[in-house]
């Protein structure tokens, strides 16, 4: 989830003229960007090594 003073702090680099679409583009990717960083953090990830390793075995 972002947070209304997120939203604001891009709003405020926008310039005068700017497109809807845009915006919403942008706020898009900082909330999957945000989900992403909260999910490492909590270490809701996967490790590269062993994802490399899985694939391996599907390939035997």
């Amino acid at each position: 989830m972002i947070s209304k003073d997120r939203i604001m702090a891009e709003l405020n680099l926008l310039p005068e003229q700017f497109s809807l679409e845009d915006f919403i583009e942008r706020l898009i990717f900082l909330e999957k960007l945000e989900e992403r960083i909260c999910e490492s953090e909590t270490e809701l990830v996967v490790d590269e090594e062993l994802v490399k390793k899985e694939i391996e075995e599907w390939f035997k």
